[in-house]
């Protein structure tokens, strides 16, 4: 009887230990998360990389929480690491591969879950950031550079590339991610995010430039290892309040800079089929002349005063959909209800109060006339195979915003906008 009693007592006892330490991970059970990080920095991030990998060597794997990197610069070969605190240990020296080549990401994603099984995944994307394109053709705004196999820092993989490679490592896998995030500029547009709609559950990227030292890898891997059974929205929101964290402490007084975790899937679908109906509905109006005057005065009005990002690079490409909406329609409109949703946790610095989160390309043609043709990109509309002219992205194809803004665009502007089709801009 007497072991008996204290069998049971034992059993209370490392019950209540559990339970009462389940924040920290030293009881949890096995591998909660397994966090890939691509990290492409054969370019001119290889300066920043391993400031970055510094920090994530200050916390490093623990049994419930598992890092693995693929990294490349352009003085190493691609080498996939295990982060343990204080050390990498190599797991494989893969030669010089192309880091912006789809089968390359592909076979990192899957070959990772292979290796590291987990209850939850997510990705991390780490390199330059362009937002928008899919193009087949010119230079795609979007991720990934290779400068070592492909020889031109402004030759970026276009999203619907990755989105590809993610889809095929979730066909072979059967795993889909829980998260996606990216560390890189301006990719929190609803061009990108419906293009990823499908790759993974949350995104968490940018809609502004990003200060040079990206992410706070030290503080976000601390979080995550403090509490491994953080679920996928609650991570989403940690790596919001980190970053926040990091560029509100920063002596360097960052004040534009912004970060957003969005919902995927039906949620970014939903915005998206909401930017439609607003498109669709301002075409009407500027078609019919007894309201296109004062249409195009709304849109002018509304596009002058909106939120814009980039200012430093691209002035006047990317604007606020929340803000663009509120200025245009008014409080509570469809967009604005759609954006909350999806949002989870967002934030913005002083200098961008007008940020929500989720960007969208409308260009100022002024704007465009002053900063020449690497601001302006005649391909922002439906991909047309036979003059192979156009971008093949999946939002701009099926929906309506780039049609709604070339209409304006040629109507507001017309000697501009005709002048710009032909490319013939003062530099």
């Amino acid at each position: 009887m007497l072991n008996m009693i204290k069998r049971i007592a034992l059993l209370l006892i490392f019950l209540f230990l559990a339970a009462c330490s389940s924040g920290s991970g030293s009881f949890v059970a096995d591998n909660q998360w397994t966090v890939m990080l691509y990290m492409d920095a054969d370019n001119d991030l290889d300066i920043a990389a391993p400031y970055d990998l510094q920090e994530m060597l200050a916390v490093g794997s623990t049994d419930n929480v598992t890092f693995i990197v693929q990294y490349d610069t352009r003085s190493t070969t691609t080498q996939r690491y295990k982060v343990e605190k204080g050390q990498l240990t190599l797991l494989s020296d893969l030669g010089e591969l192309d880091m912006s080549a789809p089968e390359t990401l592909r076979d990192f994603i899957v070959s990772t879950i292979a290796a590291y099984p987990a209850k939850h995944y997510a990705l991390i994307l780490w390199d330059h950031g362009n937002g928008w394109d899919s193009a087949p053709v010119k230079v795609a705004r979007s991720i990934l550079v290779d400068v070592t196999n492909n020889g031109s820092e402004a030759s970026l993989t276009a999203n619907n590339l990755v989105a590809g490679a993610i889809h095929d490592a979730e066909g072979t896998t059967g795993v889909h991610l829980d998260l996606l995030g990216i560390d890189a500029c301006m990719m929190s547009t609803l061009e990108a995010a419906y293009e990823f709609r499908n790759a993974a559950s949350i995104m968490v990227a940018s809609q502004e430039l990003m200060q040079g030292r990206g992410w706070d890898y030290t503080d976000l891997f601390g979080r995550w290892t403090a509490n491994p059974l953080m679920m996928p929205e609650d991570l989403a929101g940690a790596m919001v309040a980190s970053y926040k964290s990091f560029v509100e402490s920063s002596a360097y007084g960052y004040g534009d800079q912004t970060i957003a975790a969005l919902r995927l899937g039906d949620y970014i679908g939903d915005v998206a089929r909401a930017a439609d109906t607003l498109a669709v509905s301002l075409i009407k109006r500027m078609n019919d002349s007894a309201t296109q005057a004062a249409t195009l005065a709304a849109i002018t009005t509304a596009r002058n005063n909106v939120q814009e990002f980039c200012d430093a690079v691209t002035p006047g490409l990317y604007v606020d959909l929340y803000d663009f909406s509120l200025l245009l329609e008014g409080e509570g409109s469809p967009i604005q209800q759609a954006i909350s949703a999806a949002t989870i946790a967002e934030y913005h610095g002083t200098k961008r109060p007008n940020a929500h989160g989720l960007s969208i390309v409308f260009y100022n043609l002024p704007d465009a006339y002053q900063y020449g043709s690497s601001y302006y990109d005649t391909n922002y509309h439906n991909y047309n195979s036979a003059t192979g002219t156009g971008d093949n992205g999946a939002f701009i194809n099926e929906f309506n915003w780039d049609e709604m803004m070339h209409t304006y665009l040629s109507l507001q502007y017309p000697e501009l906008y005709l002048l710009l089709q032909g490319s013939d801009i003062p530099i």
